[in-house]
């Protein structure tokens, strides 16, 4: 089962505002999704600089 990550944003686990993410596959066996990860979008970027100000 792969594991899934979230955004780091002003001290809080959270999902990208999209909601989408992709699948980290290994590459040696494609089939084997490794992780997943969220699909940051410029809301998310910005979201997280304004936080670390």
């Amino acid at each position: 089962m792969a594991r899934e990550y979230l955004n780091f944003i002003n001290g809080k686990w959270v999902p990208s505002k999209s909601g989408r993410t992709f699948e980290n596959r290994n590459p040696s066996y494609p089939d084997e999704v490794i992780s997943i990860h969220p699909l940051s979008t410029k809301e998310d970027v910005h979201e997280a600089v304004k936080a670390a100000q």
